[in-house]
């Protein structure tokens, strides 16, 4: 049985040897420049293919390009991938508005300004309260800041003031100087009852 290993692992190896000179079998092999091509076809055995730790310890390449670590960095550009779009910026260019933007449904459908447009932030609306939450009641959604979720996607960006935000949507989040939306409202707004409200059947 030993004998029978030892004669397979000459074989092999003898195999080898032969076909490591033969220059026609080297057509195959990929060459050090042809590396960033095959790693982009998902071969294995490349240079490119390893994972990077989620530690945060950004570094910037010569182009400007924000990584989360060195390693993040070192694939990139292996791969090609030195360049990043920006998610806000791909929400815009899919969807024609800003991320958080009102739905074109929301609109009332004629030219005259809406309560949205009339909100300037910062500043005291000349409404009174009680003609606002009528209005709510009535089905007419309220000027309020959005819930929204920001991606968590590390793109600093410094505002006037020299604060810094992780990215342009916390930042724009942040800044938003209108009430919150109460979600128990929202939901009484578009069933017409308090949230937990027992169904008639």
């Amino acid at each position: 049985m030993k004998f029978a290993a030892g004669l397979a692992l000459a074989a092999i190896a003898a195999v080898t040897i032969v076909h490591a000179g033969n220059p026609s079998m080297m057509k195959n092999l990929p060459a050090e420049s042809d590396s960033a091509d095959s790693s982009e076809s998902g071969d294995f055995g490349t240079s490119c293919n390893f994972a990077c730790l989620a530690v945060m310890r950004p570094v910037t390449d010569e182009n400007g390009v924000t990584y989360s670590n060195e390693c993040v960095m070192r694939r990139a550009k292996c791969k090609g991938n030195g360049k990043k779009t920006d998610p806000l910026e791909e929400y815009k260019r899919i969807y024609g508005k800003e991320f958080g933007a009102p739905r074109d449904d929301d609109d009332n459908g004629d030219e005259s300004p809406s309560e949205e447009d009339s909100f300037v932030q910062g500043e005291a609306s000349d409404e009174d309260e009680s003609a606002s939450d009528e209005a709510s009641a009535e089905g007419t959604p309220k000027s309020f800041c959005p819930n929204i979720l920001c991606p968590a996607v590390y793109s600093p960006v410094t505002d006037e003031n020299g604060v810094t935000y992780p990215n342009k949507c916390s930042m724009e989040a942040a800044k938003c100087k209108g009430p919150r939306e109460n979600p128990l409202d929202e939901y009484k707004r578009i069933y017409g009852k308090e949230f937990g409200a027992p169904r008639e059947d």
